[in-house]
């Protein structure tokens, strides 16, 4: 799905997504989601990169996979640790959840395109229609 969304947004530059943290697979993922929104408390401008070496590596994210790409990327390791435990983390998640459990969202991919909840990976040409059909409706 990341690929889907890079070349929507490569292809129309006023295309954005807006990504939230919803980890869904156990304790690891969501250990690798507090060290990706300290990443981005830290180092907001690399944070897309983050999240694609992240994800696009192999097997599931972890803490300690998440804190070697941030450590990859520059991040202080102390400085990661510390933010690791702002407050603002465990509120962003938990905005999130209920988020996702007021639009039935329960696994990812998934987007909102306009009006409309959309579920999984259904490839870029879904998307692209789904995205097509918001704009005409505004």
């Amino acid at each position: 799905a990341m690929e889907d969304m890079q070349t929507l947004t490569t292809a129309d530059p006023d295309l954005r997504f807006v990504l939230k943290e919803f980890p869904i697979l156990g304790p690891d993922s969501q250990k690798a989601s507090v060290v990706s929104m300290a990443f981005h408390l830290m180092m907001p401008e690399k944070y897309g990169e983050f999240h694609n070496a992240l994800l696009g590596a192999q097997g599931r994210a972890t803490e300690a996979a998440a804190i070697k790409v941030a450590l990859s990327l520059g991040a202080d390791e102390a400085t990661l640790r510390e933010k690791m435990k702002d407050p603002s983390i465990a509120e962003a998640l938990s905005k999130t959840y209920d988020l996702a459990n007021k639009l039935a969202i329960t696994g990812t991919p998934s987007y909102v395109v306009g009006n409309e909840v959309v579920f999984g990976a259904l490839g870029q040409d879904v998307l692209a229609e789904k995205i097509e059909a918001a704009k005409a409706a505004l």
